[in-house]
């Protein structure tokens, strides 16, 4: 049985110590794989036991302490080893970082910036079915503008016959100032019967004026009625038989009014 030396308690102690710093270094080396690092807690702990059991059991010149200070020795050589690398790891540099998601590519407008855009010429604006026939009040739309029959009256037994006045409004629906020219000559009449009537002209009552011309600017309205040029109450006068029984309906078509062509409106006559 070995005898207690309080040499040898000395040297224990300070191996406990060197034990101690080395799993200390152990735990804390960065990078260390969790394989590894398990490895080497396991040899410190194997170690501390082993120095455990020797103190007061060992002498200071007992053999079996040589190969313990030789695998400390060897431990401490190759936890410095490994450390070393892990010191040499940096961050990657901007050349390295590469975008994830690629930037969007920057298209060129199709038109050149000293050519101008094209402007709409008119509002959306349906037009009216070709062939129809329209009630008194109705609009017919063509090309962006409209052509309104607004009303009609009943003037029998003048000195030039019986006659229908018939006033009409005018709507320019485009973006653009349009030149409106008409005259008498733009209308046809026809009754039920197929019988083409006389139209006399626009006349409002003092004056004749069956040539007109009007500016109407986008989006205004344009009644003949109160704007032809020979002043306000000027109506469309068409001579008719009101008096015969067989008069029951009469079709006015315009042939052409700015951009209006072929437009019809009827009028019945209840007997």
């Amino acid at each position: 049985m070995y005898t207690f030396n309080p040499r040898n308690k000395t040297f224990v102690m300070l191996l406990l110590f060197i034990f101690l710093n080395l799993g200390a270094v152990a735990l804390t080396c960065v990078g260390f794989s969790s394989s590894r690092e398990k490895s080497l807690k396991e040899t410190v702990v194997s170690l501390e036991t082993k120095a455990a059991q020797s103190q007061g059991e060992i002498q200071y010149d007992n053999p079996t302490l040589l190969p313990l200070e030789k695998t400390l020795a060897a431990l401490q050589t190759q936890l410095i080893q490994e450390k070393k690398p892990q010191e040499l790891i940096t961050s990657p540099t901007a050349d390295q970082i590469q975008p994830t998601t690629p930037l969007p590519e920057v298209s060129e407008s199709p038109f050149p910036s000293d050519t101008p855009q094209p402007t709409n010429t008119s509002t959306s604006v349906p037009d009216t079915a070709s062939g129809s026939v329209l009630g008194v009040g109705d609009e017919w739309r063509q090309n962006g503008v409209g052509l309104r029959l607004t009303r009609y009256e009943l003037n029998p037994e003048t000195s030039w016959g019986d006659n229908i006045g018939v006033g009409f409004e005018f709507r320019n629906y485009t973006n653009d100032e349009l030149v409106v020219s008409y005259s008498s000559d733009d209308f046809i009449v026809l009754t039920n019967t197929g019988e083409s009537l006389t139209v006399q002209g626009f006349y409002n009552g003092s004056f004749w004026c069956n040539e007109n011309t009007a500016i109407i600017k986008p989006g205004e309205r344009y009644k003949i009625e109160d704007e032809a040029s020979c002043g306000g109450g000027t109506l469309l006068w068409i001579t008719a038989d009101i008096g015969s029984p067989s008069l029951t309906e009469v079709i006015i078509q315009v042939t052409q009014f700015s951009r209006v062509s072929n437009a019809k409106w009827h009028i019945l006559f209840q007997r």
